[in-house]
C-alpha cells in the first residue's frame, strides 16, 4: 500500500499483430510515446475474438495442414519477422488468424535477444527488409533500404565525429553501426535466393497492397 504496486494492474504486449504503412509490423497492444514502445493497459478491446493480420509467433496455435502446405518455416529468418513471413504465407492461400483473448500467456519479450542490443538490431533490421522483398512490392523494399542506408550514413558520421571529438561516442556508435552494416550486406547476399522464393510465392498468389489495407494501422 502506498506504493506503485497498489496502482498495478495487467498489461498486454501482443493481441496479434498490426501492419505499419511502411510494411513493418507491431505487436497489437504495444503503443509509441516518444519514439519509446511500452504495454496498453489490458482493457476491453483486448477481450474480444478478432481477426488479426499476423500471429505472435510466442503464443500460437496453428493447424497442421497449413503449417506442411506452406512448408513450415522460413528456416533462413533465425529470429523476429519469422511469424510475419508465417502470416503472409498463410493469407496468399486463403487462411485466417484469429485473435483469442482467453489464451493468456506470460511472455517475457526479447528475453533471449536483449531489445535494441546489437544482435536485436541486426536480426530485426534484416529479416525486415527480407520479409518486404519476398511479400510486397519493389518500390517498399527499396525505400525501406534507403532507410536503412540513410541511418548508416548518419551512424558513419557520428562515428567519424566521435574519433574527433568524443572518443565517448565512439563504442555506443559503432554498437548501432556493425549490426546495420551486416544487415544490409546480408540482405543483399540473399537476394538472388530471395528472388526465386518471392517468384514462387507470386505463382500462389500475387499479394497486393490494396489486399492488405484493411490491416495497416496509423504508427
Amino acid at each position: 500500500p502506498g506504493s506503485v504496486w497498489a496502482s498495478a494492474r495487467p498489461v498486454v504486449q501482443n493481441a496479434g499483430s498490426e501492419l505499419l504503412p511502411d510494411g513493418s509490423s507491431r505487436d497489437r497492444g504495444t503503443l509509441m510515446t516518444g519514439g519509446r514502445p511500452y504495454a496498453d493497459w489490458d482493457g476491453k478491446q483486448y477481450e474480444v475474438p478478432v481477426d488479426v493480420f499476423s500471429l505472435c509467433g510466442a503464443g500460437v496455435l496453428l493447424r497442421r495442414g497449413p503449417l506442411l502446405e506452406i512448408g513450415g518455416l522460413d528456416e533462413k529468418i533465425f529470429m523476429y519477422y519469422e511469424d510475419t513471413d508465417l502470416a503472409y504465407r498463410l493469407r496468399r492461400r486463403g487462411w485466417g488468424i484469429r485473435f483469442e483473448p482467453d489464451s493468456i500467456i506470460r511472455h517475457h519479450h526479447a528475453a533471449l535477444a536483449n531489445e535494441w542490443s546489437p544482435f536485436f538490431l541486426e536480426q530485426v533490421t534484416r529479416n525486415r527488409l527480407y520479409v518486404l522483398l519476398k511479400h510486397r512490392s519493389y518500390p517498399m523494399f527499396v525505400r525501406a533500404v534507403m532507410y536503412e542506408v540513410k541511418n548508416t550514413s548518419r551512424l558513419v558520421f557520428g562515428l567519424t565525429r566521435g574519433f574527433l571529438l568524443a572518443r565517448d561516442r565512439v563504442r555506443p556508435t559503432l554498437s548501432q553501426l556493425i549490426p546495420r552494416l551486416r544487415a544490409l550486406v546480408w540482405v543483399l547476399w540473399t537476394i538472388p535466393s530471395l528472388l526465386v522464393a518471392r517468384n514462387q510465392e507470386n505463382k500462389t498468389a500475387v499479394l497486393q497492397d490494396i489486399d492488405l489495407a484493411e490491416w495497416v494501422v496509423d504508427p
